[in-house]
């Protein structure tokens, strides 16, 4: 169930670190609790990759504690409590992409520390 939203995130996450110019060392990051931020490159486009990694360990785990338990549990209350998580980790993986995307795209919203490339202004 996870391996195919991991194998997808992280061709995007690779295309978008190939495609970018490589002068942009420093992209945006968009923390939990709304923080922007300048992050290292590789940091700020991998940070949803590995937040839906772990989380995607965290649910087969879930998935194997489940399975090891004396009483029986319904499959489908196992695929939907895996399936409500990694709902969640997709939606904070897509809101990241989204914010570095509209960032490198009009250079909005402002973020302290970070200039847009393509600003002309010193």
């Amino acid at each position: 169930m996870v391996l195919p939203v991991l194998v997808l995130q992280r061709w995007y996450v690779s295309h978008l670190d190939r495609t970018l110019p490589k002068r942009w060392r420093r992209l945006p990051t968009l923390s939990v609790y709304g923080v922007r931020r300048a992050a290292p490159r590789r940091a700020a486009l991998y940070d949803g990759f590995q937040f839906t990694l772990l989380m995607s360990a965290m649910l087969v785990g879930l998935a194997i504690w489940f399975d090891l338990q004396q009483r029986p549990f319904a499959l489908g209350k196992t695929l939907l409590s895996n399936g409500c998580g990694l709902a969640l980790a997709c939606v904070y993986y897509g809101r990241g992409v989204f914010f570095v995307r509209r960032w490198i795209r009009t250079g909005k919203p402002p973020i302290r520390g970070l200039r847009h490339p393509t600003d002309k202004r010193d």
